[in-house]
C-alpha cells in the first residue's frame, strides 16, 4: 500500500493481547485489518461528523495504531462513492478489504 503521508494521529490500544480495535478504540469502529508488506493496515467506518467515508489507521505491531493522514488532513480510503450509494448521510459502514490473486486489492 503506498500514499504520501504527512502526519499521524497515534492511538494506544489497551489490550493488545486481544487485538480488538473496535473495543480498545472509538476511532476504529468495524474494522477490517489487512497486513501487507510486514504492516498492519485497519479500514474502518468514520468517527460521528467525520466526512471521510473510509478511515485507515496503521501499525507496525498491532499494538499501536496511528490514523493515516494526508496534507488534506485524514486519509479516507474512498474518498468518491460509487453512484449506487445513496451519498446522505453515513453512506458507507463495515468497510471489507482483501487481496486479489494479481496482489492488487478491492474495497
Amino acid at each position: 500500500m503506498q500514499q504520501a503521508v504527512s502526519a499521524t494521529t497515534t492511538l494506544q490500544v489497551s489490550q493488545p493481547q486481544s487485538h480488538s480495535l473496535r473495543r480498545s478504540s472509538p476511532f476504529l469502529l468495524d474494522p477490517a485489518v489487512i497486513e501487507a508488506d510486514g504492516k498492519w493496515y485497519a479500514f474502518a467506518t468514520r468517527s460521528i461528523g467525520s466526512a471521510v467515508h473510509v478511515q485507515v489507521a496503521e501499525s507496525d505491531d498491532f499494538a499501536q495504531w496511528n490514523l493515516v493522514t494526508n496534507e488534506h488532513g485524514q486519509y479516507d480510503a474512498l474518498p468518491n462513492l460509487p453512484s449506487w450509494i445513496y451519498a446522505k448521510g453515513s453512506a458507507v459502514w463495515a468497510p471489507d478489504v482483501v487481496q486479489l490473486d494479481d496482489g492488487s486489492y478491492v474495497m
